[in-house]
């Protein structure tokens, strides 16, 4: 079972959630637009874990159990992007191996620029460039994003099923999209913050020439048959990124299925395994 706790960062109390050994190298990740820490699956935080890591997964500001903006004042990736380096300052972990899936794979970017003394390694999956580099999804896949809540709790999770029957695409599972609905459904339900990350994601510009400076072993992640964010946007990270790999999911939607969990946790350890020769090669230090 995951250590859970609460960090203090400013203004905000972020829960989060550690598997592994916490004296080894820390893998950070990062959820995407209201899905809660649990948008990282159990099974592939403990497949990272055993290839030698602490892995922490934690809610996002305003979804989940970290704390609610319930001003209705709007933020930036950028301020989500601070709220991870500021996780990581707060438990005692000078730098980490950073991945980001959806929403969290633009606050990932985000960190690798805003944060560069925190990052060793970038991973990005099922993510995008941001403002006018940004391949937009079909209209009627959008609109899954911004449907009235539902009242009840039948209700939500089956509005929930439906849009990952759609958002999945061929790798859709209809009882792992049903249990995964309801955990996170019953462990909260704030669609109040989705709308306000949603906003977020909107009002982003393009992180393409920020990308370009980047200096550090880069993974990119992404399903070759995405709905919701098009593989196309994988392609374009990896282009814009010097040296970055692309993993291709084949016949995967905008999901982490179980059966890619090994190629996504053997990617993420190759790439450490990358920056810790970059790092001694150089003279660098370790991260601790």
């Amino acid at each position: 079972m995951p250590e859970s706790g609460c960090a203090r960062v400013g203004a905000l109390e972020l829960e989060y959630e550690v598997f592994g050994d916490r004296s080894l190298p820390a893998v950070l990740l990062i959820s995407g637009l209201g899905s809660q820490m649990l948008g990282w699956s159990d099974g592939l935080c403990e497949q990272i874990a055993e290839r030698g890591f602490q892995v922490i997964r934690y809610d996002n500001r305003d979804i989940g159990l970290s704390t609610k903006i319930e001003d209705g004042s709007a933020y930036t990736l950028g301020d989500m992007a601070g709220d991870a380096a500021g996780l990581l300052e707060a438990l005692g972990i000078r730098a980490a191996h950073v991945a980001g899936a959806s929403m969290g794979g633009m606050i990932a970017q985000l960190v690798a620029v805003e944060h560069p003394e925190k990052v060793l390694t970038l991973s990005i999956v099922m993510s995008n460039l941001g403002g006018e580099d940004s391949v937009q999804a079909d209209p009627e896949v959008a609109l899954r994003l911004v449907l009235p809540p539902p009242a009840t709790r039948e209700e939500r999770i089956r509005q929930t099923v439906e849009t990952t029957r759609v958002t999945w695409g061929p790798s859709f599972e209809e009882e792992r999209a049903q249990a995964r609905a309801a955990r996170a459904i019953d462990r909260s339900w704030y669609p109040e913050g989705s709308a306000r990350q949603f906003n977020a994601i909107v009002g982003a510009p393009s992180r393409r020439p920020a990308l370009a400076g980047l200096r550090i072993p880069v993974l990119v992640v992404h399903g070759d048959a995405d709905p919701l964010i098009p593989f196309a946007n994988g392609e374009l990270i990896a282009a814009a990124v010097p040296g970055a790999e692309l993993l291709v999911m084949k016949d995967v939607g905008h999901e982490m299925p179980p059966w890619e969990w090994p190629a996504i946790a053997d990617g993420i350890a190759r790439l450490a395994g990358v920056g810790e020769r970059s790092r001694t090669s150089t003279g660098l230090p370790n991260s601790s």
